[in-house]
C-alpha cells in the first residue's frame, strides 16, 4: 500500500527508503501522535501506558478538524 501510494520505494537491493511524499506524511502521523499523547497525558490525565496506546490508535483515525482542536489546546493551554 505505501508504494502504491507513493510513500516508499525500493532500491536495486530491496532496501525500504521513503520518498518525499512518504517523509512528509510519516512527520504528520509523528506529530498527531506527540499532540494526542500530550493531551491524554496531561489535559485528561491519563497514564502514560494507557496514553502511548490510545495515541498509537488515534493517531491514524482522528480527523483533521479534530486534531487541530486538540492541537490548539495542547498549545495554548486550556483557559479556565
Amino acid at each position: 500500500i505505501l508504494r502504491d501510494n507513493g510513500d516508499i520505494y525500493l532500491d536495486a537491493n530491496k532496501m525500504i527508503f521513503l520518498t518525499e511524499k512518504g517523509e512528509k506524511r510519516a512527520n504528520e502521523i509523528y506529530e498527531r501522535h506527540q499532540v494526542v499523547h500530550r493531551f491524554l497525558t496531561e489535559v485528561l490525565g491519563v497514564d502514560e501506558e494507557t496514553a502511548e496506546a490510545d495515541a498509537c490508535r488515534m493517531e491514524h483515525i482522528i480527523s483533521k478538524q479534530t486534531f487541530d482542536g486538540i492541537k490548539k489546546l495542547v498549545e495554548e493551554g486550556i483557559e479556565k
